[in-house]
């Protein structure tokens, strides 16, 4: 019965210390809807994607997205 209370307490001083993970002040996470990132774009593409990402900022507030309006040899070539 004690093995049982002392495996319990462990686990819960586990949990406790786990739950006060704090990233580093004034950096922000890298995900699909959080950070910053840049995009190339076929420059023809430029009203649409405009469009679309003021629409993604709009619904993803911590998201900056920046398009790069190239050529398209020069998109092709950024991808290389």
């Amino acid at each position: 019965m004690k093995k049982i209370k002392i495996v319990f307490i462990l686990l819960t001083l586990v949990v406790l210390v786990s739950c006060n993970y704090n990233p580093k002040a004034g950096t922000t996470e890298q995900t699909a809807t959080t950070g910053n990132t840049k995009i190339a774009v076929d420059e023809s593409f430029q009203l649409l994607l405009d469009t679309e990402v003021f629409t993604f900022e709009a619904i993803y507030q911590y998201a900056h997205v920046t398009p790069l309006y190239l050529p398209e040899l020069d998109v092709i070539d950024q991808f290389m």
